[in-house]
């Protein structure tokens, strides 16, 4: 259930989304003189950082909240950021590799795939590259690590539930 909630592709996209509405608010949104990260350290400030912090710079007067607004349109619009997902499974010597990678050296190794490319598309892949693609790294291991937690369950029939043997 976690993966189908908490890394569905609509959940992904919004807290992306949210989180850069906030990170380029952050430089020009004060909270009691703090900025938006430094919030935490103030309790007057801390409680202001509510749900409601999206409607209070969407309906701010500071020209320099433009992109942040720009994107909080976005966001009330469900215009939501799409994922690219692999279709593949990584055997374990590109998991390793990519498990030793800083999200730039993923992107660093993109653009250099990308470049050799870059004629067959109609838009910057560089610029997309850089300053658009986010990367996640996650591994979900149900407390397992690469063991499949279903591989130690037992599935009996409705008929061998009540017999001795199902119970050894």
């Amino acid at each position: 259930m976690f993966t189908e909630v908490y890394t569905h592709m609509a959940t992904k996209g919004a807290e992306f989304l949210l989180r850069d509405i906030l990170v380029k608010a952050e430089p020009y949104f004060r909270l009691n003189n703090y900025s938006i990260s430094s919030a935490i350290t103030d309790p007057d400030a801390f409680q202001l950082l509510t749900d409601s912090i999206i409607d209070v710079i969407e309906f701010s007067e500071n020209p320099m909240l433009a992109e942040s607004k720009g994107l909080i349109h976005r966001f009330k619009g469900r215009d939501l950021y799409m994922p690219i997902d692999s279709p593949w499974r990584l055997d374990d010597a590109e998991e390793k590799l990519l498990e030793n990678m800083s999200e730039m050296e993923m992107k660093q190794a993109l653009l250099q795939v990308a470049r050799l490319c870059k004629d067959d598309v109609s838009f910057d892949v560089e610029r997309f590259i850089l300053e658009e693609l986010i990367i996640e790294q996650r591994l979900i291991h149900h407390g397992m690590k690469r063991e499949n937690p279903t591989n130690f369950c037992r599935f009996l029939s409705k008929h061998q539930i009540l017999t001795s043997e199902s119970l050894q």
